[in-house]
């Protein structure tokens, strides 16, 4: 998708395959804040729906309600269903997915230094000559 990453601006994606949406938020020196959307058909984007953050960028902050949390690059957060507004700070770059929900589950920040890492496939280079 061009166009996905633009300094200052949240922006949203919609897409009928399940539901799901793909977004953005570059704060690059402002507060942007993700609430009402109005293709969810909610008062609140997270009424009915939960989402995750993948920050791409510098260390940025995510706030939900009065909780901050600093995400550092490659670190993710998992937002549940009914969480509320969510604002946008900092250096980050966030690459978002939300997709419908049907239960509640907790807020949960996974660091890298306390993330499962699993090694998938094998590089192997070979040079004919």
């Amino acid at each position: 998708m061009s166009g996905l990453f633009v300094d200052g601006e949240i922006n949203i994606f919609y897409t009928h395959y399940d539901r799901m949406i793909l977004s953005s938020a570059v704060p690059n020196g402002k507060v942007l804040t993700l609430d009402r959307v109005r293709e969810t058909g909610t008062p609140s984007f997270l009424d009915r729906r939960e989402l995750g953050v993948l920050n791409i960028g510098e260390i940025g902050i995510v706030t939900i309600g009065d909780q901050e949390y600093e995400i550092e690059n490659g670190e993710v957060l998992y937002v549940g269903m009914g969480a509320g507004a969510i604002s946008f700070s900092g250096s980050g770059r966030f690459y978002i997915l939300s997709t419908p929900a049907h239960q509640a589950y907790l807020t949960k920040l996974i660091k890298l230094a306390n993330a499962r890492r699993i090694e998938v496939g094998h590089m192997k280079l070979r040079i004919k000559g």
